[in-house]
């Protein structure tokens, strides 16, 4: 449910922001506000999901609180399940609301343009229908002073996301139709906390490192799971672009997996060596360190012939490495001082340097189809070990560098649509180690969205196509 603020006398946009750690963008993006994004006393907001933990300090009360926030009392106690005499104590954690979960209906209100101020959309358009269904409404007459429930509903997308998530007391992969909102459960009891999905180039399998590091091949058409290895836990596994091979690490050997066959060649790469991507069909990326001991970039023939450099850093290891959809960059960090951000074309070995501004060597930089727009956490420390973390969108080549989203992790797994237009995103965690909620945004329309709830939510990655 959308949670609603009322404007105080004084109010601005950034100080509302700023109380939930807020990018103006978004509250401007979840009211459909018009430059100059003028706002008046006693108007409602919808105001999306940010930081709405804080740590109660020894002189605060229930009554101060609620006048810096602008919300009910009733509100806050409700929220946190408190009960008279409603004393707070020194160092108490307390979740303050961003509003009520409802919209106050004003003189001259009417569902559709309600639908339009707050992003309700059914296929990419404007359609009040679910706001009626919500309310049980049977009349589209609105009577001023009538509370409404405002849901969030999704933007036009398609495609698959498959994450890792504990179900009565397993983990499990499930696999989420964005089409159809159907969730399916792919395994039983096969994977652990650190399993991740890697999906095929056609979608239509999924490899994965389940328990004890056995190496499955899931293919969705035909309901068939097989074992086909046993490797390092947590270990990534990379497809090719024509789907008939996969790519993984073996002790000090690259294993070429070809599907069709069954048959494994073995490629000896060494101890430091970690598997980055197909290049194309037949060539792999990967990444060792050389003798200066500084990471470098390589590729290599599938059949072991043609290894080449790709890179020439020097600014010591290099981490997270990932490899964008289309296969022509490469992005990573380095881990000496400071640190710095590359971004290297896999043909020309043209490099983008980006200067650290936040704190790179704590994100997951993740690049998107569209080869100029990188997204990544950026992770604050809000009091006495509690974090949350901006998700942001980098242009390489620009200055442009927005925040899009808030969520309560030090660093947050995120995973592109295959459009490169959405961002999907783990939160919920409440101070716990895993995430409890799947979480998407428009890169071109900044409102988060829940897309579903778990139990422990571990990993997540989208289709690579629709």
């Amino acid at each position: 449910m959308q949670m609603f603020y009322t404007v105080r006398n004084g109010d601005t946009l950034y100080q509302i922001a700023a109380r939930w750690k807020l990018p103006v963008q978004a509250i401007i993006a979840a009211n459909n506000l018009r430059p100059p994004y003028t706002i008046s006393c006693g108007e409602q907001l919808s105001i999306p999901p940010g930081v709405n933990i804080i740590r109660v300090s020894e002189a605060d009360t229930i009554e101060q609180l609620s006048q810096y926030y602008g919300i009910p009392i009733t509100e806050i106690i409700e929220k946190n399940a408190l009960t008279p005499p409603y004393v707070l104590k020194d160092k108490q954690f307390l979740y303050i609301p961003q509003g009520v979960p409802y919209y106050t209906v004003r003189p001259g209100d009417d569902l559709y343009h309600i639908a339009r101020r707050f992003n309700i959309l059914i296929d990419g358009k404007i359609n009040p229908e679910p706001i009626r269904l919500l309310n049980h409404l049977h009349s589209k007459r609105l009577i001023p002073g009538s509370k409404l429930k405002i849901p969030y509903t999704l933007p036009l997308t398609t495609g698959m996301i498959a994450f890792n998530s504990m179900s009565n007391g397993h983990y499990d992969l499930f696999v989420f139709d964005l089409k159809s909102g159907n969730v399916s459960k792919l395994t039983n009891q096969l994977t652990d906390e650190n399993t991740t999905p890697f999906w095929s180039a056609d979608n239509t399998m999924i490899a994965f490192v389940g328990k004890q590091g056995k190496v499955y091949l899931a293919n969705l058409h035909q309901s068939l799971i097989l074992n086909i290895d046993q490797i390092k836990t947590g270990t990534s596994i990379q497809w090719s672009p024509n789907n008939k091979n996969m790519a993984y690490k073996k002790d000090e050997d690259m294993i070429i997996y070809h599907i069709d066959t069954a048959k494994r060649k073995k490629i000896k790469i060494g101890n430091h060596a970690e598997i980055c991507l197909f290049l194309n069909d037949n060539v792999m990326v990967y990444h060792d360190i050389d003798s200066s001991g500084n990471g470098q970039l390589y590729k290599i023939n599938i059949d072991g012939t043609n290894k080449a450099q790709i890179t020439n850093n020097r600014n010591g290891k290099i981490e997270k490495i990932r490899i964008t959809q289309n296969r022509q960059y490469a992005v990573y960090l380095t881990t000496k001082s400071p640190f710095f951000l590359f971004v290297t074309h896999l043909t020309t070995l043209d490099t983008f340097k980006i200067k650290n501004n936040n704190n790179w060597s704590n994100q997951l930089p993740i690049q998107s189809k569209n080869t100029l727009q990188l997204a990544y956490s950026s992770t604050e420390e809000m009091n006495e070990d509690e974090w949350y973390s901006h998700i942001r969108l980098k242009e390489v080549t620009e200055n442009d560098d927005r925040i899009l989203a808030v969520t309560d992790s030090e660093s947050p797994p995120m995973t592109f649509s295959p459009n490169g237009r959405l961002i999907s995103f783990l939160s919920g965690y409440k101070g716990n180690k895993y995430a409890s909620e799947i979480w998407i945004v428009d890169t071109k329309h900044s409102v988060p969205i829940r897309l579903l709830e778990g139990e422990q939510i571990t990993s997540i990655c989208w289709s690579k196509s629709i």
